[in-house]
């Protein structure tokens, strides 16, 4: 069993004696750290409670990927009809759920007092806001056309956590400009997406959009081709391919369906991974990392 690391200080700690409590089981004031706020966190994570909530509503609302609801909560003060109200104004996703559901979200320290703590109320959040595709494209469109390269990536539809984060690992490692993603019928950028993407999603940019189409038309406009990973007639491998001095889109779709018919015919091309043994398909962060690592070695190739 792993020991517990001892607490190591040159310094002699002296407590007030009018300050000791009478029970032997006080805490040591070395081993006490200040809670910091839940809002001074800067990992994604959940964020609790009716005015915490409201606080981010009002200030950052961008950072707010999902928001669960208890299916017990009721119009009982102000605040409530306030969050309901800015979650309306924002067009921000909410869920009803069992209380259990938000109790199991809450920090282990507090679930003995979790209802308390929640209130009935918890968002999932993000280490920082998620970018509009017009805010985005102003700060990469320069450079785009500048060095006639970049790599996008497009999740269409793709909904497991463990996947995404994985996928923005790859990705924010490969340099990519940023990742887009739909919202609806997407997976939400969760404290376990940052887990798994090991903070990659502190710096990869990641784009929020109402339609996936509208936005490739969009890319299209400002220089981009779309490659979409698809297994058909159509498609060659991708690696035949020359994205030198293409700024390049890669859209991934989900590992059951890959990307649809709709999204498809926006592609300016249809590429796939050939498979040369009796596995017949591969991860869908794992085909993103492969796919992604030539599309950028190409483009990054000293001639």
């Amino acid at each position: 069993m792993r020991k517990k690391a001892k607490f190591k200080s040159n310094k002699k700690f002296i407590v007030p004696k009018s300050s000791l409590p009478t029970t032997k089981h006080r805490k040591d004031p070395r081993r006490v750290i200040r809670k910091k706020s839940i809002l001074d966190n800067d990992q994604s994570q959940y964020i609790y409670g009716k005015n915490s909530l409201i606080e981010l509503l009002r200030q950052d609302p961008k950072r707010i990927q999902k928001i669960y609801v208890s299916k017990m909560v009721i119009s009982d003060d102000k605040r409530v009809d306030l969050i309901f109200k800015l979650i309306k104004e924002n067009e921000l996703l909410f869920q009803k759920v069992p209380s259990q559901k938000l109790n199991s979200l809450v920090d282990m320290e507090m679930r003995h007092k979790a209802e308390f703590v929640h209130q009935g109320f918890v968002a999932v959040v993000t280490a920082k806001p998620l970018l509009s595709l017009d805010e985005w494209l102003l700060s990469v469109k320069e450079k785009v056309a500048e060095e006639e390269k970049g790599v996008v990536i497009v999740l269409d539809e793709i909904t497991d956590p463990h996947n995404i984060g994985a996928i923005i690992r790859v990705a924010e490692s490969m340099g990519v400009l940023g990742m887009i993603v739909p919202k609806h019928k997407s997976g939400i950028i969760s404290p376990v997406v940052s887990k798994v993407s090991s903070g990659a999603d502190r710096y990869l940019p990641v784009v929020q959009v109402g339609n996936l189409n509208q936005a490739l038309q969009s890319l299209k406009k400002e220089g981009f081709w779309i490659l979409g990973s698809d297994v058909s007639e159509e498609s060659r491998a991708f690696y035949e391919y020359d994205y030198k001095k293409m700024p390049t889109v890669l859209v991934m779709g989900s590992e059951g369906r890959g990307i649809r018919d709709s999204i498809k015919s926006s592609c300016d091309m249809l590429g796939h991974i050939p498979m040369f043994g009796k596995t017949e398909s591969l991860n869908v962060s794992t085909a993103t990392a492969i796919m992604l690592y030539e599309i950028t070695l190409q483009q990054n190739k000293e001639e």
